[in-house]
């Protein structure tokens, strides 16, 4: 039988000798290898003289941060102790931050403005952060009912509360290189920067004082009625004993005020009222009708201008106090007639009562208009506050008249002494007289200067006590960390990608120039 089998017949090209096995070309590459690892350690001192290179040229940006609680009363509504507004961004403003730059010898590294420009201060909530998550995913179940939905608002509203916590990190990121201040300097500068800003928050910004306004003892000076007029003088003297009386029932109200005793006397604040009150009505305005109606220490002509000046001025005060008390007249009873309509009579004359009433009833069960109801309620509570308020305005207005009218009165009284007849009074009593009332004011600033020190002392006890010291206005929640922004790991894998790539390249390179003398042979 015929064999029509065709044997399979080799290319041309294709040689016994040319069939090498992988084996043999990597026992071929042996006279390279002293060659092939001088060029992979080449590359790799290379790659690490780039890499030191990139390293000086681009100096890695640390981070030193620190995580710090503040702790006075206020702090998470944004506020002192004392009421006066709080902004995280006090703590790294120019006062605070000079001085630290200046005591620690910063200059010698960096620039100010870049110091300043590189702290940070940041509010810090990570458990609010997640506890919104977590209840936002809640709200996206499309399933819920309204009730349900006010539920879960409530219960996140009662969770954040509880964990709302004035905290803040104060970081200071920058480039460390030769020239950079040592890591330790660093961390020095912001412990000092929260000090000084609690030295600050006291000190200027009023942080752990209340705010009332107190007075200076030097507000007053004895001789004042040798350069001024007597009933000038009197009426200055009088006026700043009102502010001062101001003062002290300001003060009164704090609590604990009573208890407090201060100055030479070892007075309280009652006691001190009592004092200013009595030298108002029993001192300073009998000297006023004995000046006025003895005509001592001035020009009456001018006394008449001043008392004039006196009554025009309070006549608008009380012209202003009578305008602002209708305007919040007028606007409480346009509120009432929008809240309120008046009442629809029906057709046979009786008057139609408004549904549920002024005030909305909250029927005990639960539905789709259960929710509005409780909107109504709350709506009802703010029309209340809204109302006690606008009364509380027309009460502080009508107060305010009432002492407006009351100074009005005694300008009056004391013009009418000044404009009646001249008590007949020789120059001797004349001049007597003139050196008595000089005399009994210098005693009266006197008097007045003790108990202004001793309202400052109050002042400074009751802020002290009930107030937090300065050194309980903040507290770190966790030590310095310092993190270094520079890619030492990418660098490091780019480096070994690139080293491994030289070296299979020139394996590859070696393996075909062996490969092509070994078939020249």
């Amino acid at each position: 039988m015929e064999n029509n089998q065709t044997p399979l017949r080799k290319a041309p090209y294709e040689t016994e000798d040319e069939i090498v096995s992988i084996g043999a070309l990597l026992v071929s590459l042996s006279p390279y290898r002293k060659l092939i690892l001088v060029l992979v350690v080449s590359a790799a001192v290379l790659l690490a003289c780039g890499s030191v290179l990139y390293y000086v040229t681009n100096p890695p940006r640390k981070t030193v941060s620190m995580r710090f609680l503040l702790k006075f009363d206020g702090a998470e509504r944004g506020e002192y102790p004392s009421g006066v507004p709080f902004n995280p961004a006090e703590i790294v403003s120019t006062p605070v931050i000079r001085g630290v730059f200046e005591h620690n010898e910063l200059g010698q590294y960096v620039g100010f403005s870049e110091f300043k420009n590189s702290l940070v201060v940041n509010h810090r909530l990570p458990e609010l952060d997640l506890l919104r998550q977590e209840y936002a995913a809640k709200l996206d179940d499309r399933n819920l009912s309204p009730m349900e939905r006010e539920r879960i608002r409530e219960e996140f509203e009662e969770k954040r509360d509880a964990i709302m916590r004035p905290e803040y990190r104060i970081s200071y990121a920058y480039r460390a290189g030769l020239t950079s201040p040592p890591p330790e300097l660093v961390q020095k500068a912001l412990y000092d920067i929260l000090g000084g800003w609690a030295d600050y928050a006291a000190d200027k910004r009023g942080a752990l004082k209340y705010r009332i306004p107190v007075y200076s003892p030097e507000i007053l000076q004895p001789d004042m009625l040798e350069d001024t007029d007597h009933v000038v003088g009197l009426d200055i003297l009088r006026r700043y004993l009102q502010r001062i009386r101001s003062t002290v029932r300001g003060l009164m109200e704090i609590p604990g005020a009573e208890t407090v005793r201060a100055g030479e006397g070892n007075h309280t604040l009652f006691e001190i009222n009592d004092f200013i009150n009595d030298m108002i009505e029993y001192e300073v305005e009998p000297l006023y009708s004995i000046v006025a109606s003895a005509g001592l220490g001035g020009d009456i002509f001018q006394r008449k201008q001043y008392i004039r000046h006196r009554l025009f001025a309070l006549e608008q005060e009380r012209e202003a106090a009578r305008s602002r008390l209708d305007l919040i007249e007028d606007s409480l009873r346009s509120y009432a007639r929008e809240k309120h309509p008046p009442r629809v009579s029906s057709g046979s004359g009786a008057e139609l009562e408004p549904e549920h009433g002024d005030r909305p009833m909250l029927i005990p069960q639960f539905g789709d208009g259960f929710l509005d109801r409780i909107t109504q309620m709350a709506v009802h509570d703010e029309d209340l506050r809204f109302r006690q308020k606008k009364i509380d305005d027309i009460i502080q207005e009508g107060l305010q008249r009432v002492d407006i009218d009351k100074e009005y009165r005694f300008y009056e009284r004391v013009y009418e002494e000044l404009t009646g007849e001249a008590s007949e009074i020789t120059a001797r009593k004349q001049e007597d007289l003139s050196e008595m009332v000089e005399g009994r004011y210098a005693s009266l600033v006197s008097q007045i200067t003790r108990h202004l020190k001793a309202i400052h002392e109050i002042y400074g006890e009751l802020s002290e006590h009930n107030l937090h010291p300065r050194t309980m206005l903040y507290e770190p929640t966790s030590p310095l960390t310092v993190s270094s922004a520079f890619p030492t790991r990418k660098l490091a894998m780019l480096n070994l990608a690139a080293l491994a790539l030289f070296t299979l390249l020139t394996l590859y390179g070696f393996l075909l120039y062996a490969g092509r003398n070994r078939c020249q042979r």
